[in-house]
């Protein structure tokens, strides 16, 4: 590429940068010619230079005036001026283009087969952990006391702010509203909690469709849903949930519609929990096939089509401190995919705040490689998991001879490889471990001798995977054309799993079935005797005999001319009208037959 005067750009002001080590996005480009250093694409380009006249001038000024030397393409924050490269920037407020990313520490592999390897110790200071918040009161914490801790007033704000202006907005567009659109009501956050509860309640009594849960037929029917709320009120919420202000939107951000939800989440579980010595990172799916560009698909998944998250768990505690969902090939990341996998970039993103602390970082296959552990290890985190021995940098060994029980272990930089012959072939990098095997009891037979490092990974690498199985057995999940609904119940439900975690762990181990029972009893406000009366107290009170009554419904603004639908004819699926209604049980019914089958018939 020719140089011209359009097109130059004045390094001189490096030599003035009182930092010996530039920031992160300049460093890697310190040693190229000018030509290089301007040689950004179009759209990842950072800054262009002014007029060839102003350079001279703005060169005289050094550093102070740096700015005025520059013109930025978009808003990026000044060039740090940091001894470490890693710069914790906010991801929602910065673009990270390949041109800026984080690359990793040159490092030059040179395996070697070693028996007597011992890892390189980092202290963890174990008084630095722990939950920040203290009881108070002295009393124990009540379920939803625990819930208001993971799912913030905060969030239920934003989702009743949001659902109240996007239904407004929806009604507004109708060209000719329906009668449900103009009954409309805005949400207020009791009732929004009451719907979380029903929800809750749904995945406890899973039905084929969510109308039965309001259906009077005694195979379905359960009057608790309709003594909470109607079905049309239900429904009207369920459509116009919302979590994010459409005027707002900011294109080409896929998960606009849920980053908000994401960001409280997030920040409030973090700031929850100082986390243990040993920390865990994988892969979810939510369960999604409608329609949707980052739509992914894994056979190893237990619903194999949706989206996926990635998350860091806490494994003494099995908290979740940190998600981020996938938007696709798309997704910004302040770490090169091409030096640490796209796997060792969400890894670094993930545990950026608990770099440098000492802490033990467990992941799988997906993750895990070379360059990968040797940055963590250069950032004082240790780190162990599964690899494929086809990566880049990896020892080659011969593996297909090898026979069952038979290790080889390799080492280089202070990072430990192992390729150890089971069942089947496992391969093993760690920074935590020395070459040792430990005797093992399995659930059946005798006792058989594993790598110490294969042994821990067993033992600490499930944490995502553990919550991931306690919020399936009671999922509020249903089919929906809205991706964001999946993802916003799926954080729901882990933050339901987050406040069990508190529980458990400051009072000790529980069933998470009475725990989710008294959770909802709380938040649809219900007393636990109400709860185990009122199934069977509306269908005892019609079927009581005296006091039934017909009277004449009355004339409302919504019901000019006081007729009803009858709930008999209803029940038939057949629509007629009434003007006389039971005056105990407030039913509308035709007066005869409809009203004496009601109050005498089990199955009217």
């Amino acid at each position: 590429m020719e140089s011209n005067s359009d097109s130059e750009c004045d390094l001189d002001f490096l030599d003035e940068l009182s930092s010996p080590e530039p920031s992160f996005y300049l460093s890697h480009h310190l040693s190229t010619t000018t030509d290089n250093f301007m040689n950004f694409d179009t759209e990842d380009e950072i800054f262009t230079s002014q007029e060839s006249d102003d350079e001279d001038e703005a060169s005289s000024q050094g550093d102070e005036n740096l700015q005025d030397n520059l013109q930025f393409s978009q808003e990026i924050p000044p060039v740090p001026d940091i001894q470490d490269p890693l710069i914790d920037l906010n991801l929602e407020d910065e673009l990270y283009s390949p041109s800026r990313q984080y690359r990793a520490t040159p490092s030059t592999w040179n395996w070697t087969s070693c028996e007597n390897y011992s890892p390189r110790e980092i202290l963890f200071n174990e008084d630095n952990q722990g939950w920040s918040f203290e009881n108070e009161t002295g009393k124990e914490f009540t379920p939803f006391e625990l819930l208001l801790k993971t799912f913030p007033l905060e969030l239920l704000d934003l989702c009743v702010t949001e659902t109240n202006r996007y239904a407004a907005n929806i009604i507004s567009m109708a060209r000719k509203p329906s009668r449900r659109m103009q009954a409309w009501k805005p949400i207020s956050q009791n009732e929004l909690w009451k719907f979380l509860g029903m929800k809750l309640m749904m995945g406890l009594n899973r039905k084929p469709d969510q109308s039965n849960y309001w259906s009077k037929d005694l195979l379905f029917h359960q009057s608790i849903f309709a003594d909470i709320m109607s079905s049309d009120r239900y429904f009207e919420i369920m459509r116009y949930l919302h979590f994010a202000n459409n005027d707002d939107m900011i294109p080409g951000d896929r998960l606009f519609k849920i980053r908000s939800v994401v960001n409280i989440l997030n920040s409030t579980w973090k700031s929850l929990l100082k986390p243990s010595l040993r920390l865990s990172i994988d892969e979810s799916l939510i369960g999604f096939k409608g329609r949707l560009l980052f739509r992914q698909y894994n056979p190893l998944q237990r619903d194999q089509i949706g989206i996926k998250t990635f998350s860091v768990v806490d494994a003494l505690t099995g908290f979740v401190l940190n998600t981020i969902v996938y938007s696709g090939k798309g997704h910004q990341l302040k770490y090169s995919s091409k030096d640490f996998g796209y796997g060792g970039a969400i890894i670094l993103e993930l545990i950026e705040p608990y770099l440098g602390k000492g802490h033990h970082l467990y992941a799988d296959n997906w993750f895990t490689s070379p360059n990968l552990v040797n940055e963590l290890k250069l950032r004082d985190t240790l780190m162990c998991g599964t690899v494929k021995r086809t990566l880049q940098n990896m020892p080659k060994s011969d593996t297909k001879k090898m026979k069952k029980g038979q290790i080889r272990p390799f080492c280089s930089n202070n990072v430990l490889v192992e390729y150890w012959q089971d069942r089947k072939s496992a391969s093993i990098i760690s920074t935590i471990h020395s070459h040792e095997m430990v005797p093992i009891k399995p659930r059946h037979g005798a006792i058989v001798m594993k790598p110490k490092s294969v042994a821990d990974y067993n033992l600490y690498a499930r944490g995502v995977d553990q919550a991931d199985m306690m919020i399936s057995y009671y999922s509020p999940q249903r089919k929906s054309m809205k991706w964001t609904k999946k993802v916003f119940f799926h954080l729901f439900m882990r933050a339901i799993k987050n406040s069990f975690d508190i529980r458990k762990s400051l009072y000790g181990k529980i069933p998470f079935l009475p725990f989710v029972l008294d959770l909802i009893r709380e938040m649809i406000m219900l007393d636990p005797k109400q709860a185990k009366n009122s199934q069977n107290s509306q269908q005892h009170l019609r079927l009581q005999p005296g006091k039934h009554f017909p009277a004449l419904n009355l004339v409302t603004s919504s019901k000019a001319t006081g007729y009803r639908r009858c709930v008999v004819c209803s029940s038939s699926k057949k629509r007629k009208m009434t003007k006389y209604h039971c005056s105990l049980c407030k039913q509308a019914l035709c007066v005869t037959p409809c009203f004496e089958a009601y109050h005498t018939k089990q199955n009217f």
